[in-house]
C-alpha cells in the first residue's frame, strides 16, 4: 500500500543556498562548477543553456533524483559558473577543467592517461604488437627496469617500429586489437580452427604485448604486410581487412568457426569505422600536423572539435 505524502518534498539545494542565487542566471552557454564546504570541485558541467541546466539541480526534490545526484546534491555547498561564446567552447573548458582537477562526480575524460598507444615492432623473426599508455611506445625497457614481459634475445634485434594512437576507450581498443592478432595468426599459420590459437590469444582480454612470428622471412609480402598495417592503424586503408578476409577462411565447414572470423571481421570493421578513419579525419584539426599521434591530453578537444564540424557540415 502506497503511503501519501503529507508534506510535499522542498527543493533541497534552493533550501540551502537560497533562491536569490539562481535569479540572475543568464540562458547562454557555459559551464558550472559545484564545490563542497572545503572549497574543493565536486563536479565540473557544461550547457548550451546555464540557467535550465542549473534550475534542475535546484528544483530536484528528495526522492525524486537518481543516486548519484542526490549524493552530489547533499554535498554541493556553492556554486559558481562561466560564460562562453559557444556550446563547442564551453565544452572544450569542460575537458580542460575535469582534467586538471578531476572532480570526484566527474568520470568521462577524467584519467587521460590512460589512453592507449599501439605499438608495432619489426624484428628480424617476428612482428611485436604492444599496447601501452606511454607514447614513447618503448616494449623494451632498461635491464633494471622489467617493466614489460621479457622477448628472447633474437626477437629484441628490431629492424623498425612505430607507434600509433593514442586511442580512448579501454574494452574497444584492447577487443579489437585481440581481434586483429587472432585473424593475422590464423592467416600467418594457416590455422584450420580458432582451437589452435595460442593460450595469450583465447583469453578474453588481449595481452599488453605479443609476438606474431614470420613464417617466412624472405617472402617479398612481408613488407607489403607490414604496409597494411601501417596504413589500418593511420586509418587510411582497410586493405589489411580485405587480406585477413581472403587469406582467413573456413575450411572446417565448423559453424562456430564462421561466427569465429565474421565476429572478428565486424568487431574491425566497426573499430576501423569509429576510431581508425575517424581518428585520421580529427588529426587534420591538429596544430602540429607533423605527426600522426595525437596527444592523451588533447584527445578529448579534438573530439568535441570533430564533431561539432561534423554537425555543422550535415546543417549546412
Amino acid at each position: 500500500m502506497n503511503i501519501p505524502e503529507l508534506f510535499e518534498a522542498q527543493p533541497i539545494l534552493e533550501q540551502r543556498l537560497g533562491p536569490e542565487l539562481f535569479a540572475d542566471i543568464p540562458q547562454e552557454p557555459g559551464i558550472y562548477r559545484f564545490y563542497d564546504e572545503d572549497g574543493q570541485i565536486l563536479y565540473v558541467g557544461k550547457a548550451k543553456n546555464l540557467r535550465r541546466r542549473l534550475f534542475t539541480y535546484k528544483r530536484a526534490r528528495p526522492g525524486r533524483t537518481s543516486r548519484k545526484e542526490s549524493k552530489l546534491i547533499s554535498r554541493i555547498q556553492r556554486f559558481d559558473y562561466d560564460l562562453t561564446e559557444s556550446e563547442e567552447e564551453a565544452i572544450l573548458q569542460e575537458n580542460y577543467w575535469i582534467r586538471k582537477h578531476r572532480p570526484e562526480f566527474n568520470h568521462a575524460n577524467k584519467h587521460t592517461e590512460t589512453y592507449y598507444f599501439i605499438t608495432v615492432q619489426r624484428s628480424e623473426k617476428a612482428l611485436i604488437f604492444g599496447l601501452s599508455m606511454n607514447p614513447s611506445g618503448q616494449l623494451f625497457p632498461e635491464e633494471e627496469k622489467p617493466l614489460y614481459q621479457k622477448f628472447p634475445p633474437s626477437y629484441n634485434n628490431h629492424v623498425d617500429s612505430k607507434t600509433y594512437g593514442c586511442f580512448k576507450g579501454h574494452r574497444t581498443v584492447r577487443s579489437s586489437l585481440g581481434s586483429l592478432l587472432q585473424l593475422m595468426w590464423m592467416s600467418e599459420f594457416g590455422s584450420l580452427s580458432p582451437h589452435f590459437l595460442p593460450v595469450q590469444l583465447s583469453r578474453n582480454l588481449t595481452p599488453m604485448r605479443f609476438q606474431l612470428p614470420l613464417q617466412n622471412q624472405i617472402n617479398s609480402g612481408t613488407e607489403n604486410l607490414e604496409s597494411m598495417i601501417d596504413h589500418w592503424f593511420l586509418g587510411n586503408s582497410k586493405d589489411l581487412l580485405s587480406y585477413l578476409k581472403e587469406t582467413v577462411e573456413p575450411k572446417d565447414g565448423s559453424v562456430f568457426t564462421n561466427n569465429f572470423i565474421d565476429e572478428n571481421v565486424e568487431i574491425l570493421e566497426t573499430f576501423y569505422q569509429r576510431n581508425l578513419h575517424r581518428y585520421r579525419m580529427m588529426r587534420e584539426l591538429k596544430e602540429n600536423e607533423e605527426s600522426h599521434l595525437i596527444d592523451q591530453t588533447e584527445l578529448d578537444d579534438l573530439i568535441t572539435r570533430f564533431n561539432n564540424n561534423q554537425q555543422q557540415t550535415i546543417v549546412n
